[in-house]
């Protein structure tokens, strides 16, 4: 698609510049204003922003970009506040939660969304120079059309064959006539007071080689290289992707390890509650199993019984690490969140009720403990329903969870994910 309008583009362009009423020629500072130099002006850029990437100065550190940033950040906010109000409570939920994963997904692979758009915006400009060279070369072909050049400041003709001159060195190596002599600039020079019957036809067809290089050279030659350039960053940056967040080694280990049985492992003492000090158990262990460490609030903690917990885990092929007794303050689990940090490598797990929503306090909490825990650890949310008989152990309604996973998402934060632990939903 993005080829197929830059040849739209590329020849509506060209063949409008090139239109020749056999009286006026066609000015060669329209054809390359409108064809070149926006281009050039473009890679001009690149190069100098590229500069300062490898520079310790950068664009954030600009007091013009602070101020413009603030400026755009502040109009985002107002209009996303406005268009919230218009929407009911639902509808308010999903949309910032849409917001708050393009964040996350932004934080995360921003990188990765830009040479795919890099490389796409090449495509484009390849097209359009192509389109561009292959309408001059049919319109010299097939009709008498002249080139000339003109302007309001009063240029030499000596200067303009100096200046095409310098821009003629990469090709006048291998071609003859790479750009239109001193005797030709001045024999196409447009004066409008004395009209275009003192140029000669030699001299007004003397530029289209020159218009072509120049096209192919500093047109079409950059993008084909920034092309190449932006595959080769594109997928230097596939191969390096850690794949470290919940939901790859989620994805990883459901397509890696093989199906077991749901059945409960055969344990001591499987009805008695673990206890918040409790070492870590083999037999509870899956050797290809993600190690986890579960935390479990106060007031299910005493229903939570060994069997149970690790029959609900191997659907999200953990294994049971440690268990922890919390108190969802940020007080009272003080000394708690400081110990987690010896948990390298290790997943952390906390077991929620469904039915109470996520307070603020609860996403402080979170934010809390992912600032505590050592980098790239993942966060795994599983919720229960309401309890029945002293079982925690049932399911979500589907309303909780959507609440649940819209506060969550809001965050923006890819390292927190959120599944029921029972799979089945309840529609109410």
């Amino acid at each position: 698609l993005f080829s197929f309008l830059g040849i739209l583009l590329g020849i509506g362009l060209t063949s409008s510049l090139l239109s020749y009423d056999g009286i006026t020629p066609v000015n060669i500072f329209s054809f390359l204003g409108f064809l070149l130099i926006p281009q050039t002006l473009f890679l001009f850029f690149f190069i100098l922003s590229s500069l300062f990437q490898k520079t310790r100065f950068t664009l954030s550190q600009s007091i013009i970009y602070i101020l413009l940033a603030q400026v755009l950040s502040r109009l985002f906010f107002v209009t996303k506040r406005k268009l919230l109000t218009r929407l009911s409570g639902e509808k308010q939920l999903q949309a910032e939660s849409f917001w708050g994963q393009i964040h996350s997904l932004k934080d995360s692979y921003g990188k990765f969304f830009y040479w795919p758009i890099f490389s796409l915006t090449q495509l484009f400009a390849i097209s359009f120079n192509i389109s561009i060279l292959a309408t001059l070369l049919i319109r010299v072909a097939t009709t008498d059309i002249a080139f000339g050049w003109q302007s309001t400041m009063q240029f030499g003709e000596q200067y303009i064959t100096d200046v095409i001159q310098f821009f003629s060195i990469p090709w006048s190596f291998f071609i003859t006539h790479s750009h239109p002599t001193l005797a030709e600039v001045t024999g196409s020079h447009i004066i409008l007071k004395e009209g275009v019957y003192h140029l000669t036809t030699p001299d007004l067809a003397s530029w289209w080689p020159f218009l072509f290089m120049t096209i192919f050279v500093y047109g079409l030659l950059p993008r084909i290289a920034l092309l190449i350039f932006g595959r080769v960053k594109k997928n230097r940056l596939l191969k390096n992707i850690p794949f470290e967040e919940s939901r790859h080694k989620s994805l990883f280990h459901r397509l890696t390890t093989p199906v077991v049985s749901t059945q409960s492992p055969e344990v001591a003492d499987a009805s008695l509650p673990f206890s918040p000090n409790i070492e870590p158990i083999d037999s509870l262990k899956h050797p290809s199993f993600s190690p986890v460490v579960a935390l479990i609030p106060e007031d299910i903690f005493q229903f939570c019984h060994s069997a149970d917990l690790v029959r609900h885990l191997i659907p999200f092929q953990f294994s049971l690490e440690k268990v922890i007794e919390i108190q969802m303050d940020l007080e009272g689990d003080e000394a708690v969140l400081k110990n987690l940090q010896q948990y390298d490598n290790r997943e952390i797990f906390i077991l929620l009720e469904a039915w109470m929503p996520p307070i603020s306090d609860t996403q402080t909490y979170l934010k809390r403990m992912l600032k505590t825990l050592p980098p790239k650890t993942n966060i795994y949310i599983g919720l229960v329903g309401k309890p029945e008989n002293k079982n925690i152990f049932t399911k979500v309604t589907s309303q909780d969870l959507t609440v649940w996973q819209g506060k969550i998402n809001i965050a923006g934060n890819s390292s927190v994910i959120v599944s029921p632990l029972i799979p089945e939903v309840l529609s109410k």
